[in-house]
């Protein structure tokens, strides 16, 4: 069962990899569309003019997929400190209820 940041976590990057699954078919669909056209030299400069501008799309979908990866990890990090805390506070608390009941 996972946790409320890691549910997080998890549409995140889901939600990235749609985008990047969605840009790249818009850019396979363009590229399907020149291999129509009648000019082969205009068609070939178009699909290297694409094929640049999709290895930088991959970059970028590259580096924010391992930013949402890094926050997820931070948050799950958070999480364990916070729940570490709550643990400690509420023995703390245990212990002090068991001094004035006892």
């Amino acid at each position: 069962v996972l946790r409320a940041e890691e549910r997080l976590c998890v549409s995140l990057i889901e939600s990235e990899l749609r985008s990047v699954e969605g840009e790249l078919t818009r850019r396979g669909d363009k590229l399907r569309g020149y291999e129509q056209t009648s000019s082969t030299a205009e068609a070939k400069a178009d699909l290297e003019a694409e094929a640049a501008t999709q290895e930088a799309a991959l970059r970028q979908a590259q580096v924010a997929l391992h930013e949402a990866m890094g926050a997820c990890e931070a948050a799950k990090s958070e999480a364990a400190v916070a729940k570490e805390v709550a643990q400690r506070e509420a023995a703390a608390a245990a212990r002090a209820a068991e001094r004035q009941g006892g």
